[in-house]
C-alpha cells in the first residue's frame, strides 16, 4: 500500500518517509480523497484496507446529513405540503356519515357567477328541501356582475363545499345573489317537493306581469292554485297613449311586488292584480256583473209608461226611442259614471312620504299649474305640447325659467327641471289634483 500523502509504499501501517499512520488517518478525510479524486490525484486502492471500507461506506450511506442545508429545507416543505395534500383528498374521498345523505355532484366555485334560478333547480333536484334565496343590492352599473348572478352559496353554513361531500336534504342551503338597489328584497324561501306544504310557486314574475292584459294574469295565478286572487282598476287613463286599457302596471304577492318566477307562497296569499282603465269604477270587477234577469222588468216598466202616453205617430216614434234608451241605460248604470267636467285634462303627481307635488294642465288654455300640498303657494305658468311629445311649462316671473313633462313608459311622466335634474312623476286623475289644489287653497 502506497502512502496517501507522500506515495512512497508502506510496509506497515506508519509511512517510513513521512509518518504517516493509517490506522489514524481520519475516516472522513480518506472517504473524500476516495471518491472526489481530481486528474492530479492518485486513486487509492483500499481493497485490502476493510477497515477502511467500512468507515467510508458508512460515512456516505447517510446521505441526508452531507445535503446543503437549504435543500433539506426544501425538502421538509414539500413534505409538509405533501401532508396536508393526501389528508384532504383522503377525507373529501371518505363521504360524511350522514344517514339518507345526498352526494352532491358539484363545488361551491361550480355555483358562482350562474344564475341563481339555475342553482336552485340544482339543489332541488338534487333532493334538498330547504333552499333560500337572498338577495345583495350591491350592483351599480352591472359590469363586474350581471343582475341575478350568484355570489356565494352555503350548505348548513359551508361555503367551501366539494364534489362527493354529503349532506341531509333539510340542511339550510342559502343562495346569495347580485341585484341592483332597487330589486332588493327580504329572504325568499323556495318550494321544493314537499308534499306536506300548503305554499304554491309563483307561474310568473312581477316583470313579466308587466303589460299584459290583466285578464290573461288573473286567470294564470288562479290556475297555479292561489285562492285569494283581485283585481284593482288604477282609473289613471286620460287618453290611453302612455297605457292601454286592462294592460297591468304590476302585481303584488302579500305586499311583494319584486316577486320572481318559483317563488313560493301560501296558497291563501292575497294576489293583487293593477290594471289601468279610464275610471276607478271598474275596480269593482268582482262584483260589477249584474243580474240581468232584472232588466226585462225595468225594461217593460219603461216600455208600460211610454206607451200610455203614445197619442199620434209622431208619438209612437218618441216612445220606441225612449224605451230603447231605457233599456240600454239600464244595463249601464251599475258600472259607468261619468266623471264631472273639469277646466284640466291631465295630472300628474309625484308623492312622497311628507307632501305630494302635483302638476295639472289645460291645454286648451296653455295653462300649467304647480303646487305642493305643503304649502299655500301656486305657480302657474304658459304650457305648451300634448300627452304624445311632452310639455314645456314657461314661468314668467322671477327672471323665467322653464320646465319640461315628458313620457317615460307606462303611467309615467319624468320632469325635468330648470337645473336638469329628472324627477319622476305619475299620471293620476284630474279629480285628485283638483281635489289637493281645493285643500291648500284654504290652508
Amino acid at each position: 500500500m502506497n502512502c496517501p500523502k507522500c506515495n512512497t509504499k508502506m510496509e506497515t501501517d506508519v509511512c517510513e518517509n513521512c509518518g504517516y499512520n493509517s490506522k489514524e488517518a481520519d475516516a472522513e478525510d480518506v472517504g473524500v480523497i476516495f471518491f472526489n479524486n481530481t486528474s492530479d490525484q492518485t486513486v487509492l486502492d483500499y481493497s485490502d484496507d476493510k477497515e477502511a471500507l467500512e468507515r467510508i461506506s458508512r460515512k456516505n450511506s447517510n446521505w441526508f446529513t452531507n445535503l446543503d442545508y437549504r435543500v433539506k429545507i426544501a425538502i421538509l416543505v414539500i413534505g409538509i405540503i405533501a401532508f396536508f395534500w393526501f389528508c384532504r383528498l383522503a377525507c373529501s374521498s371518505n363521504p360524511k356519515d350522514v344517514p339518507n345523505g345526498i352526494t352532491l355532484s358539484f363545488s361551491a366555485s361550480d355555483c358562482k357567477n350562474k344564475n341563481y334560478n339555475d342553482i336552485v333547480e340544482r339543489f332541488k333536484n338534487a333532493g334538498f328541501t330547504n333552499i333560500t334565496v337572498r338577495t345583495k343590492d350591491d350592483l351599480v352599473l352591472g359590469i363586474l356582475s350581471s343582475e341575478d348572478e350568484v355570489e356565494s352559496v352555503s350548505i348548513n353554513g359551508d361555503d367551501d363545499f366539494s364534489k362527493k361531500d354529503v349532506f341531509s336534504a333539510d340542511d339550510p342551503v342559502v343562495i346569495t345573489y347580485h341585484v341592483y338597489p332597487d330589486n332588493s328584497r327580504p329572504d325568499q324561501k323556495i318550494k321544493t317537493n314537499d308534499k306536506n306544504t300548503n305554499e304554491i310557486e309563483v307561474p310568473l314574475s312581477a316583470k313579466d306581469c308587466e303589460r299584459k292584459d290583466y285578464k290573461d294574469i288573473v286567470e294564470k295565478f288562479e290556475e297555479a292554485g292561489f285562492t285569494n286572487v283581485k283585481k284593482k282598476a288604477m282609473g289613471d287613463l286620460i287618453i290611453g297613449f302612455l297605457a292601454s286599457e286592462d294592460a297591468v302596471d304590476k302585481v303584488s304577492i302579500n305586499d311583494d311586488k319584486k316577486f320572481k318566477k318559483g317563488d313560493s307562497f301560501p296558497k291563501d296569499a292575497e294576489v293583487i292584480v293593477y290594471y289601468h282603465s279610464y275610471s276607478k269604477d271598474d275596480s269593482e270587477d268582482d262584483s260589477s256583473e249584474t243580474d240581468e234577469s232584472s232588466e226585462p222588468d225595468d225594461s217593460s216598466e219603461a216600455e208600460t209608461t211610454t206607451e200610455q202616453t203614445t197619442t199620434t205617430t209622431k208619438q209612437e216614434t218618441t216612445t220606441a226611442k225612449t224605451t230603447t234608451k231605457a233599456t240600454t241605460t239600464t244595463k249601464k248604470t251599475t258600472t259607468t259614471t261619468k266623471a264631472p267636467s273639469s277646466e284640466y285634462e291631465y295630472c300628474f303627481v309625484k308623492r312622497g312620504p311628507q307632501y305630494s307635488t302635483f302638476y295639472l294642465i289645460d291645454a286648451d288654455k296653455k295653462k300649467g299649474v304647480y303646487f305642493a300640498t305643503n304649502d299655500s303657494s301656486v305657480m302657474e305658468g304658459n304650457c305648451i305640447g300634448d300627452i304624445s311629445n311632452g310639455f314645456t311649462i314657461t314661468y314668467t316671473f322671477e327672471g323665467g325659467w322653464s320646465e319640461r313633462l315628458v313620457p317615460a313608459g307606462s303611467g309615467k311622466i319624468k320632469l325635468i327641471d330648470a337645473f336638469g335634474q329628472d324627477w319622476d312623476y305619475e299620471i293620476t286623475t284630474v279629480e285628485e289634483g283638483e281635489s289637493a289644489l281645493s285643500k291648500i287653497k284654504q290652508l
